[in-house]
């Protein structure tokens, strides 16, 4: 006898793609505040690095850092919305929004983490988000609950 997959309720596993979603767009909230405070003491900024070589560079890691943020925070919550909508899309959107993140985070590290100062939180953001993206990729593609719920 095969179980019966009722559709009519976001359950299951699909309760830790809701949660993954709600931490992504709580994190992202939270990285953009931060920029955003930066972005108000670029002056401060400027003159502390005085003749500092990075300083332009510098600049250009906390507004790609700010715009990042908010690209990949609102990638999350039309996610988070056509989750709730069981959109037939939101397999394929989350997917994308997924490796958005991954990439924005992989920029981060390759291209500014000279200059970041915190290095080693970057790169343990990058692996973190890779395992955890590849774990939701994955079911993503293969649930049958997400299939069924989704994809009709």
């Amino acid at each position: 006898m095969q179980k019966q997959i009722n559709t009519n309720y976001l359950a299951g596993w699909l309760i830790m793609v809701q949660v993954f979603i709600m931490v992504s767009v709580i994190q992202w909230i939270k990285n953009a505040q931060l920029y955003w405070g930066l972005l108000d003491e670029k002056d401060k900024l400027i003159t502390a690095l005085g003749n500092n070589a990075d300083k332009s560079f510098y600049i250009s890691f906390v507004y790609y850092e700010f715009i990042s943020s908010v690209v990949v925070c609102l990638a999350m919550l039309v996610s988070f919305t056509m989750f709730f909508k069981k959109s037939r899309h939101f397999p394929m959107i989350l997917i994308i929004t997924v490796i958005l993140e991954v990439a924005a985070e992989s920029i981060s590290v390759f291209v500014f983490g000279s200059i970041s100062g915190y290095m080693d939180q970057l790169v343990q953001r990058l692996v973190m988000g890779v395992i955890i993206s590849i774990c939701i990729v994955v079911y993503l593609i293969k649930s049958e609950r997400v299939k069924l719920t989704f994809v009709r």
